[in-house]
């Protein structure tokens, strides 16, 4: 059974420890970035305005449908003012020190975060608790940000392959439900009726303009083109690849309470109201259907027989159609050596996977990918914009 893992802010279990806050506003940003060897390294960025209510807030725990294995602080990403202009678009107002000034808040102070990684993994789930910086005011709003490098986003993001590479997408996003996030499978009372109700909810996804959105719900807010490489200082890495400069489209979807013109109050995010999100993406070109692909490769075929064997072509169907089983059996040879080879590379990848869902996967391996994708990041960050 394929468990569905979701988004939420929780109350604290220790007020007496952590404190306790309200949420203005949370912005999620999901990053799927290019990487070596068709890797796509992913971040998952989670903003929150936030207000201390009734103690003082000195930690923040969230359930993240990605398995964390890194927290990075972006509080001085935050308060840079180019950065801020990109963050928070025209309701960017200015930044002064580590406060920033937005539209309808006022004069805000951006609180950094520990980096220090505090998380409860599980097959579905990953709670995480974030621990706070000093210079949370007592009263009044305040901005905390942070970057969850994820080493995995299974079932939220689901990659689609076609003869060994990425068709297409699938994203299933979810925000406040538990009814649905899997924590009743695994008996995880210590979630429950915790979700703290969000009003005002952002949440964008970045892709490559080569995936193209074939089906969405609830409709996004908009979709527009990424303003490149001015993000390369927010992202401490270039957002291209090695060897093309593609654009990155910026997904959003928005649920924020207000009052409608009939008088009918829209709430936010609550667990009365949880958030689901579903967008399916086909990668443009994508892999012609398997009729035309034989027909192709019959015409293909027949050309390559006209010019190696022209005489062939005037002996009549009977020759021509032994010429080319002729061409097929030894190029079929040759196939399948290399599809027993793949067959074999192929196995040993279904099987690392099977054992990495399943928690079993050596752990030297997780090591080394993980060493990889940290020697990847520099590589990338060394870009010139």
């Amino acid at each position: 059974m394929l468990g569905m893992s979701y988004f939420s802010l929780l109350d604290p279990q220790s007020p007496a420890n952590d404190g306790d806050y309200c949420v203005e506003r949370c912005h999620i940003n999901v990053w799927s970035l290019p990487g070596l060897l068709g890797h796509r390294p992913m971040v998952f960025d989670v903003g929150i305005v936030l207000e201390s209510a009734p103690r003082l807030v000195q930690a923040i725990e969230m359930v993240v449908p990605v398995r964390v294995v890194r927290v990075i602080n972006l509080s001085q990403e935050v308060a840079d003012t180019s950065n801020g202009r990109l963050i928070f678009g025209r309701h960017f107002q200015g930044a002064q020190g580590n406060i920033i000034t937005l539209s309808g808040l006022g004069a805000i102070p951006v609180i950094g975060v520990s980096e220090q990684l505090d998380v409860t993994v599980d097959r579905e789930l990953t709670v995480v608790r974030i621990a706070l910086g000093a210079g949370m005011p007592s009263s009044g709003h305040a901005y905390v940000r942070m970057r969850l490098v994820a080493d995995g986003a299974f079932p939220m993001w689901r990659w689609r392959w076609v003869l060994g590479r990425r068709n297409g997408a699938l994203i299933d996003f979810r925000v406040h439900d538990p009814r649905e996030g899997g924590y009743e499978q695994h008996t995880r009372p210590d979630l429950r009726d915790r979700d703290k109700q969000i009003p005002k909810l952002d949440a964008f996804f970045m892709l490559p303009e080569r995936f193209q959105i074939s089906g969405q719900n609830p409709a996004l807010e908009y979709t527009r083109t990424l303003e490149g490489n001015r993000w390369k200082r927010y992202l401490h890495r270039s957002p291209y690849g090695l060897f093309r400069h593609e654009p990155i489209l910026v997904h959003r979807w928005k649920q924020h309470e207000h009052q409608s013109q009939s008088g009918i109050s829209r709430p936010g995010v609550d667990a009365d109201h949880p958030f689901r999100g579903y967008l399916q993406f086909n990668r443009v070109p994508g892999f012609r259907p398997v009729s035309d692909t034989l027909v192709v490769a019959v015409a293909t075929a027949l050309a390559a027989l006209a010019l190696l064997r022209p005489n062939t072509l005037s002996n009549g169907p009977e020759t021509v159609l032994n010429s080319v089983a002729d061409v097929v059996v030894d190029a079929g040879a040759k196939i399948v050596d290399q599809i027993v080879a793949a067959g074999v590379l192929g196995a040993i990848v279904v099987i690392y996977s099977l054992l990495s869902r399943a928690g079993k996967a050596p752990r030297f391996v997780a090591l080394v990918k993980r060493s990889f994708k940290r020697w990847e990041f520099q590589w990338y960050r060394r870009l010139d914009p």
